[in-house]
């Protein structure tokens, strides 16, 4: 029994540092690539200089962009919910779809190719109204979590919460919101 015990609590503290790495690590990642889209503070950006045609920095910048697309799409899906959490834990499924986020992130901006041309450049109060709009959607998705709906249904509420209007369904799927405190799952 004792074994038992001493090999439970090694797992959970395994599973804890897996899941606080992974946060970290894409934290890291999200405020680089905040750094990449607004030319600010990183050795390499969105603008940084060309050395692709541009018909194949559009070509490998819409793969990298499908790639992420892909990734969210497809371990957002239940089926794969429910493998992630039978091969790394219920509790490290989450952190499992953090981590490969940041992973696939890291390499849609490692990969990226510039354009050659400026398609459009933006200057006075319109460029100040842009950056302005950029910051507050990053303090919003990057921000502490409120009692709102939003942190529980991005997957960072309780498992086994329940939705709004009495819906067993994840909201995305069928518009009901999630309830201050409920789960995704």
């Amino acid at each position: 029994m004792p074994e038992t015990i001493r090999t439970g609590r090694a797992a959970a503290l395994l599973s804890v540092g897996y899941a606080v790495a992974g946060y970290l690590l894409t934290l890291g990642v999200l405020v680089y690539t905040i750094g990449f889209l607004a030319r600010w503070g990183v050795p390499k950006n969105i603008d940084s200089a060309a050395g692709t045609p541009w018909p194949a920095a559009v070509a490998i910048d819409a793969a990298l962009l499908l790639l992420f697309a892909v990734q969210h799409t497809v371990m957002a899906r239940g089926a794969v919910k429910r493998r992630s959490a039978r091969l790394f834990g219920a509790h490290a499924e989450r952190a499992t779809f953090v981590v490969a986020t940041g992973a696939v992130l890291v390499t849609l901006l490692a990969a990226w190719q510039p354009l050659p041309a400026v398609l459009w450049r933006l200057t006075g109060p319109a460029a100040v109204a842009v950056y302005a709009v950029f910051a507050a959607g990053w303090l919003v998705a990057l921000g502490p979590p409120s009692r709102s709906a939003t942190p529980t249904c991005s997957g960072c509420g309780r498992p086994g919460g329940t939705f709004a209007a009495g819906s067993t369904n994840h909201p995305s799927s069928r518009g009901a919101a999630c309830t201050p405190g409920s789960g995704t799952r």
